[in-house]
């Protein structure tokens, strides 16, 4: 795209339905209730206990990963406001998401 004229091969309604995507997907992480891993009964299973400890750290798994998507719907919005214009500088701003 150094020269401004190549099509980036994607249309505004495909970016919109990528959005679109991304955000349903993390409306229905931020749905899921973690509650029950904690409720877990059972006697003296080492499994159980694992499972009542996991509640925590799943659903701050998948809040960091319903915040991913949400910030990436946001970067595509941005991008396709403006494509010509802001394409390095979104670019970059994906490039300084964390890896997974």
């Amino acid at each position: 795209m150094a020269n401004g004229s190549e099509s980036m091969g994607i249309s505004p309604d495909q970016l919109t339905a990528i959005t679109s995507s991304w955000r349903r997907d993390a409306d229905a992480i931020e749905a899921l209730v973690w509650s029950a891993l904690a409720g877990a009964t059972g006697a003296g299973s080492d499994v159980l206990a694992a499972v009542r400890a996991c509640a925590d750290p799943a659903k701050q798994a998948m809040t960091s990963i319903a915040d991913r998507f949400d910030t990436m719907a946001g970067l595509v919005d941005k991008y396709s406001a403006n494509v010509e214009a802001e394409d390095g500088e979104i670019a970059r701003e994906f490039d300084t998401l964390s890896a997974r």
